[in-house]
């Protein structure tokens, strides 16, 4: 399978990719935050995310793991946990890992198209000229370990447009699994794809591999035979829960007592 093939190549990539799946075409690729208010103003969105911050740590307190609790303490921290339970962020999600990144291009929408959005990331590094010295280098952030959405807040309204992406120091189950990054920018709706399609003049350094419909249910059967479920990317309950569904929506045996689904 061609696909298969670009992945395999991909993974070989001089310098390492981050890799983004779509299950769909969308219009763009915005963080949750900034999607779900596109049509309110930069100074609102800013607000609107400290308070998001505020409310998740005040609510959350009793409903995390010790461990998550102590990734709150930091705003990056909290910021990972609220993307990793559906909060709007100024997150998006990425992956460095072609394979996660196709998983997520066929695990819905299996009438449409999906994408898988490929970037090098020697490339991204060279565009980091852009970007203010307190963010810090691509990979790498102070920001990291900022606790005070007062500093959070200076570091974000330096420079004009900027964007890097991010690796967790601290990893939570799901972003191990998922072999997971994050592109951040000081303005919230920004589209991130796009700024790094313009951003990325060489056209060798970046690549948008169209997964066709007609296939994803047969790529869902061969993920599935690789261990790469959600089962696998989303280690507890509600991950499990999503392996079955992918199960019945891909047609794969569960080689039960009675099996009209057999391979």
């Amino acid at each position: 399978m061609s696909i298969f093939r670009h992945l395999f190549r991909i993974t070989q990539e001089s310098g390492g990719v981050i890799c983004r799946g779509e299950p769909t075409c969308y219009e763009d690729s915005r963080p949750s935050l900034g999607r779900e208010g596109r049509d309110l103003d930069q100074s609102v969105l800013i607000n609107a995310e400290s308070h998001l911050i505020a409310q998740f740590r005040k609510h959350s307190s009793e409903r995390l793991s010790p461990n998550e609790l102590l990734r709150t303490r930091s705003v990056w921290g909290t910021l990972v946990l609220m993307q990793h339970y559906g909060a709007p962020t100024r997150l998006l999600d990425w992956s460095f890992s072609p394979w996660v990144a196709a998983f997520f291009s066929c695990a819905g929408h299996l009438d449409s198209d999906g994408v898988v959005w490929i970037a090098n990331t020697k490339g991204l590094r060279e565009l980091a000229n852009e970007i203010p010295p307190e963010v810090g280098s691509p990979g790498f952030s102070p920001l990291v370990g900022a606790t005070d959405l007062n500093e959070w807040r200076r570091v974000m309204d330096l420079g004009d447009e900027w964007l890097t992406f991010i690796h967790p120091s601290r990893t939570t189950a799901r972003c191990s699994a998922q072999q997971s990054l994050f592109t951040i920018s000081n303005v919230i709706d920004l589209d991130h794809r796009a700024w790094i399609g313009l951003g990325l003049n060489d056209p060798s350094q970046k690549l948008a591999l169209i997964i066709p419909a007609r296939l994803k249910r047969d790529l869902m059967r061969l993920f599935h035979s690789m261990n790469l479920t959600s089962n696998a990317l989303f280690p507890d309950l509600s991950g499990a829960s999503q392996a079955m569904r992918e199960k019945l929506l891909a047609r794969i045996s569960t080689n039960g007592p009675v099996d009209d689904w057999a391979l």
